[in-house]
């Protein structure tokens, strides 16, 4: 499977593992039942195509690496005849011969490994008595040209694995895009109107497992403006996120956003020298941003409001 089917499947996995987790609260739910049960159907289905997309490209990897290692016995033992030869009988072609020690074959790559199988070869067809002299016969030197030939069609991937590949990864595509349609279209909508209110724990853990993994970017999930009773901007206030160290937001029109909040519950404590102290518990859903405006009370509503700085 490619980056993206296996993100969607690990989300799919999550999913149900959330479903496992809740199970005692989700199967007095038929409705819900039934979603989570089409998405179990649709995972296994996922599965074993992925399974037998990997004994396929398995299969073919076996068969290259048994081909090449054939190859290189076939290869190495023809070099080891006519290097003997050649030193012995001071024929200089075949004591020139290189790049065919089985080290070198081996380590190689496999395009460069033929290139000097298919040289070697091309030694022995410029000299055919020396050749046979050394002990390469004719059998042995037609062995190494259909072990070359048999490496080659193996690297060009024949079109019979290229279909296969091809039909799995389309039927993959369909499968996913039958549980993107349940969890987009159905499953999110009804568990966030049954259990956002009803239930929010369950709710946030749904949330949560739904999350795809991504790259991190800056997203703005609380967005708004703070304002005086009048309607006025507020600028420069101070806010606390779970407690953490307050931030300094807000800018000369009252506008203000936060970014990169996980999904779930958070506090938020907004503050503001000469005005009460505003509180609010947010839910954070993956996707959306919280329109969030806060309007700030006087401390001491017979004094006037304090101009701003």
């Amino acid at each position: 499977m490619n980056v993206n089917q296996e993100r969607v499947l690990r989300q799919a996995q999550n999913l149900l593992l959330f479903r496992s987790t809740y199970k005692e609260s989700l199967d007095l739910d038929p409705l819900a039942t039934q979603m989570f049960d089409r998405v179990q159907v649709i995972y296994d289905n996922i599965l074993a195509l992925s399974a037998k997309q990997d004994r396929s490209g398995k299969s073919l990897t076996d068969q290259k690496n048994n081909a090449m290692n054939t190859a290189i016995d076939t290869c190495v033992d023809c070099a080891d005849f006519m290097s003997s030869y050649g030193h012995f009988q001071n024929f200089d072609p075949f004591v020139k011969i290189d790049n065919c020690k089985r080290t070198q074959l081996t380590h190689a790559r496999e395009e460069e490994a033929l290139i000097h199988m298919r040289k070697l070869v091309d030694v022995m067809d410029d000299s055919p008595v020396q050749t046979t002299a050394s002990g390469v016969a004719d059998e042995l030197k037609q062995k190494l040209i259909t072990e070359i030939f048999n490496v080659s069609n193996l690297l060009d991937v024949p079109k019979e694995y290229r279909i296969v590949h091809r039909d799995i990864t389309a039927n993959i595509d369909t499968s996913l895009t039958e549980y993107k349609g349940i969890l987009n279209d159905s499953l999110k909508a009804y568990m966030r109107t049954k259990y956002q209110k009803s239930t929010p724990t369950l709710y946030i853990a749904f949330i949560n497992a739904i999350e795809l993994d991504a790259i991190p970017q800056r997203k703005r999930v609380i967005a708004g403006k703070f304002t005086n009773k009048a309607g006025d901007p507020i600028r420069l206030v101070r806010v606390s996120i779970d407690g953490q160290k307050a931030i300094s937001r807000g800018g000369d029109k009252g506008g203000y956003f936060i970014q990169n909040l996980p999904a779930g519950q958070h506090n938020l404590v907004f503050t503001r020298k000469a005005y009460q102290v505003e509180t609010r518990n947010v839910l954070i859903v993956p996707d959306e941003t919280l329109i969030l405006n806060i309007e700030f009370i006087l401390e001491n509503i017979d004094e006037p409001e304090l101009a701003e700085a």
